[in-house]
């Protein structure tokens, strides 16, 4: 505590060293506050650094010779190379930032919150193919470069397909939850609502040039793609041993693929309407049957 009293201001904050065997010390850490100006009204906050370290399989995988056709960039040829697969225990650790911000109102039998989110994660570890390692060497990435080994006339004999940390990720967004409870009749009404709003994601695996997959919600060739929206509103009504409940889900429209333009699909094709699910249920505690016996 920081401040106590009628307003509040607490602070909490943590500090990890960890050694490993492959990446050796990281340090992580995380600090937060909390600020209550009145008893009903609480503001939030954290930062924090984050990481993951190299899997086994990802550092010490088993490698495997593999033979592929790649078009060589180079001298025009179609050259056919040998491919082995294999891990990397130069591999180094996955690092995130995250920071969050939020405000949480409690009066009587109402709660709601509103968080705000940021998560910028660098060198993801993942793997290239033997075609895009040619490709990017040719245009200037020296790192690629020297994972191909080259014969005479510029002639592709190898191409080294090794785990990599490659990609970024940076995801953005709102989160809201609101609860309220009363009494109704003889019994309980419980009523939630919970929204998530992505202000962006954008992804690169591979590296490259992020692409913003946020509102992408097709079967798309990203792999990474969420709906911009998505909102629940639930009700729940108990009286005695019967219970009936209510759900109704709702996301919001999007594109099929955020990484295709006019020529792959016009706008009007290139979309998804929105869509929304309403799941209804009854329970009754048969306990009660037994015991009125």
């Amino acid at each position: 505590p920081l401040i106590a009293g009628a307003q509040k201001l607490d602070f909490n904050g943590a500090v990890r060293l960890t050694d490993y065997s492959t990446v050796g010390r990281v340090v992580t850490w995380k600090a937060g506050l909390v600020f209550s100006p009145i008893e009903e009204l609480r503001f939030r906050g954290t930062i924090s650094r984050d990481i993951r370290a190299p899997s086994i399989g990802e550092t010490f995988v088993e490698s495997v010779l593999l033979f592929e056709n790649v078009a060589n960039p180079f001298n025009g040829n179609i050259d056919f190379v040998q491919v082995p697969l294999s891990g990397n225990s130069n591999l180094t650790e996955e690092r995130a930032l995250t920071k969050t911000a939020g405000v949480v109102l409690t009066t009587g039998r109402f709660k709601a919150s509103l968080d705000w989110y940021d998560i910028n994660l660098k060198d993801a570890i993942g793997a290239l193919g033997a075609q895009d390692i040619a490709d990017r060497c040719f245009k200037g990435e020296q790192d690629l470069c020297s994972l191909i080994s080259f014969g005479s006339n510029q002639t592709i004999l190898s191409v080294k397909n090794q785990n990599l940390n490659l990609g970024s990720f940076q995801v953005q967004g709102l989160d809201f939850d609101a609860r309220y409870a009363l009494p109704v009749g003889s019994g309980k009404l419980s009523l939630g609502f919970v929204a998530s709003y992505l202000i962006d994601k954008k992804i690169a695996p591979t590296g490259g040039t992020p692409i913003d997959v946020a509102g992408e919600v097709g079967p798309t060739s990203t792999g990474f793609g969420s709906p911009d929206f998505k909102a629940t509103f639930s009700a729940n009504y108990d009286v005695g041993p019967l219970g009936f409940f209510g759900q109704l889900r709702y996301i919001g429209s999007g594109v099929y693929d955020a990484t295709f333009g006019p020529e792959q699909l016009s706008a009007k094709e290139n979309h998804i309407g929105a869509v929304a699910y309403l799941d209804l249920s009854v329970k009754y505690d048969l306990d009660a049957l037994v015991g009125s016996e």
